[in-house]
């Protein structure tokens, strides 16, 4: 059935003819929203939101005095009072909170459902909102989580360093085992090296069939004839 704000007409001197208010979760409240301040006992209170469009004026929606915003603007009191060091561990405590309203009031509305059709309806129609702000704390904690982007950038560019560092080292290493490959007229082989053991580079000379064509030796001591003695060299074999 409905109940009578007990709030009273400031203008007229009346008692107040709204409906108190019909949407709640716990106790029911004996004044309407527009009076609900004037319950000592209230669990509620207005949004402490500023609206933009009107100057001075709060928004009307009713919420938990556990919340300082209403679900519309949940995300802005998170940004607002849920920051620094400790944000982490008060936007999970206020999840908690959140949560846990949220459990009651579907409890709340199962057993409604049976008996009052239309307290069953209202409830329900708390549960998006409350879904709501759940939504808008997981979002806040996987915002803190994240690294500053100052702290993006400079893992960034330690990364790109050490992959400059990794290329360059690959590359000397690769000049190194080129400038070992000298072939050597002498026997007629083509020395390698063997790095399997650490700081002891031993040459293995790998002997290649000799024939009249190839018994020539090669002349490495002049840089400039090397490419054109190698070409010699291998047009015989």
């Amino acid at each position: 059935h409905t109940l009578q704000c007990c709030g009273t007409n400031r203008k007229k001197k009346v008692q107040c003819r709204n409906a108190a208010l019909m949407e709640y979760i716990g106790p029911r409240p004996l004044y309407c929203a527009e009076h609900i301040s004037l319950d000592p006992n209230a669990m509620y209170h207005k949004c402490n939101f500023l609206l933009d469009t009107q100057p001075k004026k709060r928004c009307k929606e009713i919420v938990f005095k556990d919340f300082k915003y209403c679900y519309k603007h949940f995300t802005d009191w998170l940004e607002q009072d849920f920051v620094g060091s400790e944000a982490a561990m008060k936007a999970s405590f206020l999840l908690e909170n959140v949560s846990s309203i949220l459990t009651r009031l579907e409890l709340e509305a199962s057993t409604a459902r049976m008996d009052d059709v239309e307290l069953y309806q209202r409830k329900c129609k708390l549960v998006p909102k409350y879904q709501r702000m759940i939504k808008s704390i997981r979002s806040h904690l996987s915002a803190l989580e994240k690294p500053p982007p100052q702290q993006e950038e400079q893992k960034s560019l330690i990364s790109t360093i050490t992959n400059f560092e990794v290329i360059n080292a690959t590359l000397d290493i690769s000049n190194l085992h080129n400038n070992n490959q000298h072939i050597i007229g002498e026997n007629n082989c083509f020395p390698t090296y063997d790095y399997t053991e650490e700081n002891n580079i031993t040459p293995q000379l790998f002997d290649f069939e000799k024939d009249e064509t190839s018994s020539q030796l090669l002349d490495l001591t002049d840089d400039d004839d090397l490419t054109s003695q190698l070409f010699e060299f291998v047009d015989h074999l």
